[in-house]
């Protein structure tokens, strides 16, 4: 299987609905979709093959979401490069994932022997593809898992590393975490975190659903109060930072989250002063989150109100939870286990069943 083909499927009768906002910018699910198909189509014209690795370095944009549906479209594997780096940061990474492509936004990256992939192919941007020299084949089982996505974890549970998933992971994890979000066509997603770190369980889960994506990272605070004001957003994925600035913005009623369904806190530990000052100001109770790369979005916590803060919730229905050497207060490891699981490491590599313990993979919580 193969996830854009997926979206591709499952948007066939919302083709005319608007996909994604960025700005003044509107691309419909045909239009994003079509420009996917054209940037394939170049990519594939200067020598991308199934199964390359192609780095992604771009601002977030809807040229950035339509560059890695392309890459996805063509059964090669996505590797997205944060841009807050500099170009040896970004060559020590692509060299640990054997990056055969480096796909990137004009003025991220500067090599001269890039090339220019040419006018009338992306929606705004203009971007190069520089190809590289990379030393060795792929390791053994990478072809057979159908890898679609690699991304380096964040580095809490040891040495950061190249976590693999397949396309077929990717369709499990994104089911599995709407159990809990319950995205529909009707949202609109107001978004604001880095695509780099947050793309896998929402990004494709959005599209998947044929959801509105209004991009709202750029502009911040800005452009994240109009798509409350003016889009009438419903949905929100942001950090605990972002809810900070907008309970203490002087531009947003009391009555501004009326249209919100779900406001999700996540990348890490919602302060409770924040929960507070949130919860006072719009009378409104942010839903925790617990994300991990290797494993998807194990927790959301749904209910409870102001009792439940600093807790994200019970499990989703598609995982099981077990907690090894308990000290006396019932602390101890986590262990998770469940559908969309990560298919190997890439740096160095191991395969899913040398990473999980039967079945459980070790969060290092």
């Amino acid at each position: 299987m193969n996830i854009f083909e997926t979206i591709r499927h499952e948007t066939a009768d919302v083709t005319d609905k608007i996909a994604v906002i960025e700005g003044n910018d509107r691309l419909t699910y045909g239009q994003l979709l079509a420009t996917a198909d054209r940037i394939a189509g170049r990519l594939a014209k200067s020598g991308v093959e199934p199964f390359s690795r192609v780095g992604i370095l771009c601002e977030d944009s809807i040229d950035a979401i339509a560059a890695s549906l392309a890459v996805l479209s063509l059964s090669t594997v996505v590797v997205p490069v944060p841009t807050a780096q500099a170009d040896a940061e970004i060559n020590l990474a692509l060299d640990r994932i054997d990056v055969h492509y480096l796909l990137f936004e004009e003025g991220t990256y500067g090599d001269r022997h890039a090339v220019p992939l040419g006018a009338g192919i992306f929606h705004r941007k203009k971007f190069l593809l520089l190809q590289r020299t990379v030393p060795a084949g792929p390791p053994r089982g990478y072809e057979r898992m159908n890898p679609a996505f690699i991304r380096f974890s964040s580095g809490t549970t040891g040495t950061s590393k190249g976590v693999v998933l397949s396309h077929e992971s990717i369709l499990e994890r994104t089911n599995a975490a709407d159990r809990g979000l319950r995205i529909t066509a009707e949202d609109t997603v107001l978004w604001v975190l880095s695509m780099s770190f947050h793309f896998v369980v929402t990004i494709l889960l959005f599209l998947r659903r044929g959801a509105t994506i209004d991009l709202c990272g750029q502009r911040f605070p800005g452009s994240l109060i109009e798509g409350l004001t003016r889009f009438a957003g419903t949905f929100i994925y942001a950090s605990p930072f972002h809810y900070s600035v907008l309970a203490h913005s002087a531009a947003l009623p009391s009555d501004s989250f009326k249209n919100v369904r779900m406001a999700v806190s996540t990348a890490m530990k919602l302060p409770d002063t924040i929960a507070e000052a949130f919860s006072e100001k719009f009378g409104y109770e942010l839903n925790e989150a617990y994300g991990i790369i290797e494993v998807g979005l194990p927790f959301i916590r749904l209910s409870g109100g102001g009792e439940k803060r600093g807790s994200v919730g019970t499990l989703l229905p598609d995982y099981k939870l077990r907690i090894d050497n308990q000290d006396a207060e019932g602390i101890g490891e986590i262990y998770l286990s469940g559908k969309g699981m990560l298919d190997a490491y890439y740096s160095p590599w191991q395969d899913r069943e040398s990473v999980l313990h039967d079945g459980w993979f070790k969060t290092g919580d």
